[in-house]
């Protein structure tokens, strides 16, 4: 059932999940059933917020929409509601705010707020945090894979703000950047989202630029299998760089879904392909790389595309190069560290890359996965592609340049 804020029941013991929902999805579920069933919860409210204090809400679906697709997570089950509080008050969406006019209308209730671990460790951050620990208990549910740090935050927040926290073991992993990617380019999100939400997303046409579905379908039944999972790693992980870096997210989609468009095409083809792309082949070109001047010209006479910074990030992301453009990087870093990727000293480029915020950190990252490529061809008695060594050499001087600023 969905209710307004002015129409609330008088539960005893009330959980409240806020969040973009955009959209809302199985781990959202998880953490919301969790909580209800472990702590005895009379109700839980689902609450999306209109204007997040701490990101941007990602585009997408409207507020209505994402309103909607709540109340259809959440229509079979008992004890969840959902909650337009945040959607009906103007300005930001702080919790405090929240909690308080939640403890004025509810008067008698307990308030339970639920959380993930990153939430736990940045409330110090937050808009009157005190406010938040003093009105209602927190509930946090650890990420998969985090080690350690929700007790000692869980004791950092007793101890300043007097909170009360209890912490769940963690619900199954889903990222709503990856369901919008999959909406984007036309695959089915089950396991995902609700069945009903994903049939509410699919008839709404939400996410998904006109073009992109189709463009998906074609290499589908392109490329193989094992070539198309790894393009879907590849898009999936360049969007979430884009929208963490502030690149344009329709070029990072573009360029990644194309980037290994030639892959698969008999040697003799990509390189009379790559003979027409911007720069020479060298003799260092060899079989592996070929693809992606090949794929750069290919994906303009083909595919049509006529940008010409997604066509020189498709060449480029093999090599690199001594100039880079941001999309460059993202698309570089992207086929590298991929979800399918599972090389030695994978995670830790994987990592710099998806926690990259700016420049110098992404640079930080380029810097690892040359690293990692040296030492590779240095054990397979390969030469480094001029080109990396371009890159490389443009990134050490520029690691270089604070420190000989400082020190003049």
């Amino acid at each position: 059932m969905c209710m307004n804020d002015n129409t609330f029941s008088v539960p005893r013991q009330i959980g409240i999940l806020g969040g973009t929902f955009q959209p809302i999805h199985l781990g959202h579920m998880d953490m919301a059933l969790s909580a209800l069933s472990v702590l005895n919860l009379d109700e839980v409210l689902l609450m999306p917020d209109r204007i997040p204090p701490h990101k941007d809400l990602p585009e997408g679906a409207t507020d209505a929409q994402r309103l909607e697709m709540i109340r259809l997570s959440a229509q079979k089950y008992k004890g969840l509601t959902v909650s337009d509080m945040e959607l009906m008050r103007p300005g930001k969406s702080y919790t405090a705010d929240t909690l308080a006019l939640l403890a004025d209308r509810l008067p008698n209730a307990q308030l339970y707020f639920i959380m993930g671990s990153d939430m736990l460790r940045s409330l110090p951050s937050w808009y009157k945090p005190e406010q938040v620990c003093a009105l209602a208990r927190l509930v946090c549910v650890r990420r998969q894979g985090n080690i350690g740090g929700e007790e000692e935050s869980a004791k950092k927040l007793a101890q300043t703000y007097g909170a009360k926290v209890t912490l769940f073991p963690p619900v199954r992993e889903v990222s709503s950047t990856e369901i919008r990617t999959r909406a984007r380019l036309g695959l089915p999100l089950e396991n995902l989202v609700e069945p009903t939400v994903e049939q509410y997303i699919c008839a709404h046409g939400l996410y998904a630029p006109a073009p992109i579905p189709s463009l998906t379908h074609r290499l589908k039944t392109e490329l193989s299998p094992k070539r198309f999972t790894h393009t879907i790693g590849v898009v999936m992980t360049a969007e979430r760089m884009a929208e963490h870096l502030h690149c344009t997210p329709e070029q990072a989609r573009l360029c990644a879904l194309l980037h290994d468009c030639a892959k698969e095409l008999p040697m003799q083809e990509q390189y009379a392909l790559a003979q027409r792309a911007k720069g020479s082949l060298l003799p260092t070109d060899i079989d592996p790389i070929v693809h992606a001047p090949a794929g750069s010209v290919l994906a303009r006479e083909k595919y049509g595309i006529e940008d010409d910074q997604v066509l020189e990030a498709i060449r480029l992301h093999t090599t690199g190069e001594s100039v880079m453009s941001l999309l460059d990087k993202i698309l570089f870093l992207a086929d590298m560290v991929e979800p399918g990727r599972h090389f030695e000293g994978v995670q830790q480029i994987r990592q710099a890359a998806l926690n990259a915020r700016n420049l110098e950190e992404l640079d930080m990252a380029m810097m690892l996965a040359f690293r990692h490529n040296l030492c590779y061809i240095d054990t397979n008695h390969q030469p480094l592609h001029p080109a990396s060594l371009r890159a490389m050499e443009t990134l050490e001087k520029q690691s270089h340049q604070p420190k000989e600023q400082e020190n003049t």
